[in-house]
């Protein structure tokens, strides 16, 4: 489509809601002109008797006359039930013929009268221009009609001594259409102009709107948002308080453990050192969960400075497996490309990285399923996949994943997954998931190579 058809059809499309836009007022206004016409067209049943008695003439436009009464009564009646502007402006140009025709054949049965032909003729022009809506075209075309219908009758009945006068006549009846146009041109220009100046009302309002909405929510996300930080920041005080004062006395139990340890070995074997044995191995268990939360809590309150080297791939993921307790029921899928053998990265922060993602994976398969790491590289990036076939994240925990104390867990604290987002930012990297309830859950770790 091109620009031109383009224009045309918004012109189109505009004039279409102005003329919709006012058909309840034209209606009206439709309403009142044809009875302008009705009045003087019943009101002229006695000139009819005047001039003709009561002759068969008088029978035929008394006839006439009342046909055409009762026709415009009925449009007026009609007008109410019109909605749309097109079918309106059909009816009005068939109803104004109708008035036309009678009126002509209504003044070929008397003799000529200048002032009165000319007075009903100019009134019918304003009225047609002025009072009745409709199209321009039609306007000018009835009008244009009217008036050579009644220059006709003019010319054809008046006396030979009279035909020096017509100029004058004529010249009225031009001026009456040129006035009637020019004014009605105007009239449906001002009427056009109304309207697209509402329409540019209604939408500055509806924008007004839209955006007091927008500034409204905002506000209230700002708002949001500066809850959360707040939250986040007394979050990240405490954790860091609490880490801290966690650490002190870990390290005397982590201590004194592994002296009670040695002197166990001491004992003569028996019943009694195997309980001990065992309980001792539940607490050390313990120890590294709660070693593994005071890490968590201090890398979230901590700043993060990485200390960037080149790592090797292979041996940096064999010790993180090393360091996990990974059940039977738990098949091991380790992939790596032979382009990224090595990383630049801190190794620091990529074990407690893959640490914290395993330990995930392999807590989400209670009843056993398959772990994957993965290690791939496009040449600009490296990317570290670790996922499982556990029971996947529900819906409703998706959007939240990464905020603090949030957790599937039943012994989560919630900083597992932010840490990992923290140390994975300080490397310049990006972390996503994709999840599917019964399927499983795999996290992708974007790094620069």
């Amino acid at each position: 489509m091109d620009l031109k058809t383009s224009q045309d059809i918004l012109a189109e499309s505009k004039n279409e809601g102005y003329r919709q836009f006012y058909l309840r007022f034209d209606i009206t206004q439709a309403k009142i002109g044809l009875l302008l016409f009705i009045i003087p067209m019943a009101a002229f049943i006695f000139n009819d008797y005047h001039f003709l008695g009561v002759s068969s003439m008088f029978v035929a436009l008394l006839l006439l006359r009342g046909g055409t009464l009762i026709f415009s009564i009925a449009v007026i009646l009609y007008l109410g039930k019109v909605k749309n502007y097109r079918f309106y402006d059909k009816l009005i140009t068939i109803t104004t013929m109708v008035f036309l025709v009678a009126t002509v054949i209504i003044n070929l049965t008397r003799p000529p009268n200048y002032v009165l032909h000319v007075l009903i003729t100019n009134i019918s022009v304003f009225v047609l221009y002025l009072v009745i809506p409709n199209r321009l075209a039609n306007k000018v075309f009835l009008s244009t009609t009217s008036t050579v219908m009644e220059v006709i009758i003019l010319l054809l009945f008046s006396l030979s001594y009279e035909k020096t006068s017509l100029f004058a006549v004529f010249f009225s009846l031009l001026f009456t259409n040129v006035v009637g146009f020019i004014s009605a041109w105007k009239l449906n220009l001002y009427r056009r102009k109304s309207f697209e100046d509402l329409l540019k009302s209604q939408e500055l309002q509806k924008k007004l709107e839209e955006y007091t909405k927008n500034l409204e929510n905002i506000i209230a996300e700002r708002t949001e948002e500066l809850k959360a930080s707040e939250r986040l920041a007394a979050i990240g005080s405490t954790a860091g308080m609490v880490g801290h004062d966690i650490r002190n006395p870990l390290t005397t139990i982590t201590a004194t453990l592994y002296l009670a340890k040695k002197k166990l070995e001491s004992l003569p074997n028996g019943e009694a050192k195997e309980a001990l044995k065992k309980n001792c191995q539940v607490i050390e268990e313990q120890l590294v969960y709660i070693n593994k939360i005071v890490a968590d809590l201090q890398d979230y309150s901590r700043p993060l400075h990485p200390s960037i080297e080149e790592v090797d791939t292979a041996s940096l993921i064999q010790e993180v497996l090393a360091n996990i307790k990974i059940p039977d029921n738990i098949k091991v899928d380790l992939q790596i490309d032979d382009n990224i053998i090595k990383l630049k990265t801190d190794p620091f922060f990529m074990k407690r990285i893959l640490t914290n993602l395993a330990n995930n994976s392999v807590q989400a398969m209670p009843k056993g399923g398959k772990l994957t790491l993965k290690v791939a590289s496009d040449g600009k990036e490296a990317y570290i996949t670790v996922g499982d076939t556990g029971q996947g994240i529900p819906d409703e925990v998706k959007s939240k994943i990464f905020k603090p104390l949030v957790t599937t867990k039943a012994r989560g604290q919630g900083f597992g997954l932010v840490v990992v987002k923290r140390l994975v930012e300080a490397l310049g990297g990006k972390i996503t998931f994709e999840s599917e309830a019964g399927k499983g859950t795999k996290f992708i770790v974007k790094l620069p190579t």
